[in-house]
């Protein structure tokens, strides 16, 4: 129990930081967009 907790919290915060990050990088320049999108998939594959 203790672990699968800790496992979701993982996880959330993976999603919650990429998320940040690309909230970042749209707001500074629209043109990465596409490719931070892209990105956001790919690390919440390295998270799960």
């Amino acid at each position: 129990m203790e672990y699968k907790t800790s496992h979701l919290i993982s996880i959330a915060l993976c999603f919650a930081f990429s998320t940040l990050s690309i909230s970042a990088v749209a707001t500074n320049n629209n043109l990465f967009l596409d490719t931070s999108a892209q990105q956001l998939a790919n690390d919440n594959k390295e998270c799960a």
